[in-house]
């Protein structure tokens, strides 16, 4: 434990926590936040939910991750590095975007909202490639269990700020007000870039005197063409899908469920928001501690098996119905194993992407784990309108099966650097 804590006074550690922060506060922007704004005006349920569109660039970061792995800007990546000017051109654009997110005003032209949301989540899902490629490069390998949960704590806090604390500045003041102050915030990023040590870049192909055609080929092709030369890679590729499944079919519809349930919109602030997020701090911990003491293998199964087991917390839920003390301890049980998942999920991604790709596969894998698990989880309500929220939470459960023995197909996969 004592190496533990002396990990996380590492300065290394620390700008990972904030970079999370940086990397968390932008996603409820365009998200719960912003569709809580529109629910505030006459706007049509209709076309609020199209707004999940937004999230689109989140999903498809793969598609330009290689040209932020492989484009250099011009005179920044002279004076910060490559990944450093990145960061820094995307955070400042960051900071303008949500500003004028703010100014929008959306009862007056949608459209033009929906757009800026759109450049909002595109320039954060960028910030995010950076700032993944940034941690597999930057940290050695005994450290990189440590970054994730200091990343993911950061992540969550600023994930927190930006749904609650935005809420609170809105209802005290105004929406424009809230986005503004949500704009500064997020100059904390810039500040953590500036302050941070790039990469050394070892692992990178010089691309000196060669051709367009050849830069190319190397910043576009290559990252796919290395990760299907690994043997079985398609077991990866099917793991990356099922190993949250579970967990992602049954968060899809956890709010529904306690609406349904009866609890008031204050007992799941206070519940799951609050109590939640204590949790997720806590498992978050206990999740670096787990990745960085045990074999990946093991960490990733016993984490498999809790998120697993969590479910069934709200199958005796449905049972006992509204029941404050028993929500406290689902909540609790849910947010921690989750919370531990991450961790150990992250880290087996981060594992699997060779330093010379590291920007476009992690990329790759986040998209394709979250594509994945959507596309699933659609099917959540199907499910609830044919039998019963138990029956539901029992089947979200079961699915997390196919995840769990699919860790004994890639426990013998390794990457070569």
């Amino acid at each position: 434990m004592a190496n533990i804590i002396k990990g996380f006074s590492n300065p290394a550690l620390v700008i990972m926590f904030f970079l999370g922060i940086s990397c968390g506060f932008p996603l409820a922007l365009t998200a719960s936040s912003l569709k809580t704004w529109l629910s505030s005006m006459q706007i049509s349920i209709k076309e609020i939910a199209a707004f999940a569109f937004i999230a689109i660039p989140y999903s498809c970061k793969f598609l330009w991750s290689p040209f932020v792995d492989g484009v250099k800007i011009p005179l920044l990546n002279k004076l910060l590095g490559q990944r450093r000017s990145w960061l820094i051109t995307s955070q400042i654009l960051l900071v303008f975007a949500v500003f004028l997110l703010g100014q929008s005003n959306p009862e007056e032209n949608l459209l033009y909202c929906a757009s800026i949301a759109t450049l909002v989540a595109f320039l954060s899902a960028t910030q995010d490639i950076v700032v993944d490629a940034y941690r597999i490069e930057r940290l050695p390998k005994e450290t990189q269990a440590l970054g994730v949960a200091m990343y993911v704590y950061g992540y969550r806090l600023g994930l927190f700020g930006s749904g609650a604390g935005l809420l609170i500045l809105a209802a005290k003041f105004s929406w424009p007000f809230s986005y503004s102050i949500g704009a500064i915030i997020l100059v904390v990023g810039i500040i953590t870039t500036l302050l941070c040590q790039e990469p050394e870049h070892k692992h990178r192909q010089r691309l000196v005197g060669k051709s367009y055609l050849e830069q190319f080929v190397n910043i576009v092709i290559n990252p796919f063409k290395e990760f299907i030369t690994v043997n079985q890679w398609y077991y990866i590729i099917i793991f990356v899908i099922l190993f949250k499944l579970g967990d992602a079919l049954a968060g899809n519809l956890t709010f529904t469920f306690l609406v349904k349930t009866g609890f008031t919109l204050e007992e799941i602030a206070l519940y799951v928001k609050t109590y939640g997020l204590i949790a997720t701090l806590c498992g978050l911990f206990i999740g670096g501690v787990i990745v960085q003491k045990y074999r990946i293998f093991n960490s990733l199964l016993f984490a498999g098996i809790i998120q697993m087991l969590s479910n069934l917390m709200f199958v005796y839920q449905s049972h006992v119905g509204h029941d404050t003390s028993m929500l406290m301890l689902t909540i609790i049980c849910e947010n921690i194993a989750g919370a531990i998942g991450d961790v150990v999920f992250i880290a087996y991604l981060s594992s699997m992407c060779n330093l010379q790709f590291a920007a476009t596969q992690y990329a790759l894998f986040s998209s394709i784990a979250t594509i994945g698990r959507n596309i699933i989880s659609g099917s959540s309500g199907i499910i609830v309108d044919h039998y019963s929220w138990a029956t539901f939470f029992i089947i979200s459960t079961v699915a997390a099966l196919p995840g769990i023995l699919m860790i004994f197909k890639v426990r013998t996969i390794k990457r070569k650097q």
